[in-house]
């Protein structure tokens, strides 16, 4: 059963942050990471030298004033993250295609990010995170409480699946109280009706 040693939780300074360093907060009391990373993708970090001469503040490299800021969020909503190896990383790019690059440099094992519906912003690339990712991926929900109580796995029986299972186990193992329903949908073959049966016979069978 594979274990979350190395989690990476993305930042991208919206409402959203909170939620998901808060469900960070959770999984690193679960696991026990070795290590935790906190990455914000930045399309550039470049400042205009205009913007540089009307507000003085701007001097300075802007990724160290993004990892300050990142520093404050995390330790607003995940207070004893100091107990933990943390790193944290601005980086200039594509957000898909440097998520993709450092989760595979970092050999991450967990990939925690927001998942938005009402809240400003597009969040990251959820779709494409999680169909080309190598590790698994938490996707939290906006205004989602930091909590496991009962987890469903869809599954067809296959060796993905079988991958899916092994993952809710693994919270499972440490916290007894989880709940873990398996799902499996399937369909009443066509032609069912020449056998004789109805379709909430056939379904049955």
């Amino acid at each position: 059963m594979q274990k979350f040693k190395r989690i990476m939780v993305g930042i991208d300074f919206t409402l959203m942050d909170k939620t998901v360093v808060e469900y960070a907060a959770l999984l690193s009391w679960y696991f026990k990471p070795e290590k935790l990373y906190f990455v914000n993708v930045q399309p550039t970090l470049d400042v205009p030298q205009s913007l540089r001469d009307a507000f003085p503040a701007f001097e300075g490299p802007r990724d160290e004033a993004l990892k300050k800021d990142m520093e404050l969020i995390v330790s607003t909503y995940f207070p004893d993250y100091d107990d933990f190896e943390v790193e944290f990383d601005v980086v200039e790019g594509s957000v898909r295609k440097e998520m993709l690059h450092w989760l595979h440099v970092k050999q991450i094992d967990l990939l925690v990010v927001g998942r938005k519906k009402d809240l400003k912003g597009s969040g990251i690339v959820p779709q494409q995170l999680a169909r080309k990712s190598e590790c698994a991926v938490l996707f939290v929900p906006e205004y989602a409480k930091a909590g496991l109580r009962h987890i469903m796995v869809p599954t067809d029986f296959s060796e993905y699946s079988k991958l899916a299972v092994d993952a809710a186990l693994l919270f499972r193992e440490k916290d007894k109280d989880i709940t873990i329903t398996l799902q499996h949908t399937d369909h009443v073959p066509m032609g069912y009706a020449k056998t004789g049966r109805s379709e909430e016979e056939f379904a049955a069978i």
